[in-house]
């Protein structure tokens, strides 16, 4: 999300976008409009726990994020820290689509 608002801003500087494992959004979308619904519930859930705004990274976000019980879990549980819903809830701006008009554009999940 965070490049294609960066294309709208810069689309002149810009010769390639990469995306990699990203939302990629129309202009006043955000990621909660494309999450499904269970990942929208849990993530408000976490919010709402956090006093509204911040949520606390908990094993069931692991769970969502497909890892399983190995070192790599055990890598990242180590290094998660609170982070905002915003992240998740504030739509991007890209009114121009300037992202869409780059001559190449790459995407990989």
């Amino acid at each position: 999300m965070i490049i294609t608002g960066v294309a709208e801003r810069a689309r002149d500087r810009i010769a390639h976008l990469v995306y990699v494992d990203a939302f990629v959004l129309e202009h006043g979308r955000s990621a909660l409009d494309i999450l499904p619904e269970s990942t929208r519930n849990a993530f408000r859930k976490l919010a709402e726990e956090g006093g509204g705004l911040r949520m606390q990274p908990n094993d069931h976000l692991l769970d969502l994020w497909g890892l399983e019980e190995d070192s790599a879990r055990a890598f990242i549980q180590k290094r998660l820290a609170d982070f905002t819903i915003r992240c998740f809830s504030q739509p991007v701006e890209a009114r121009s689509h300037a992202a869409h008009k780059l001559p190449v554009r790459t995407s990989r999940a």
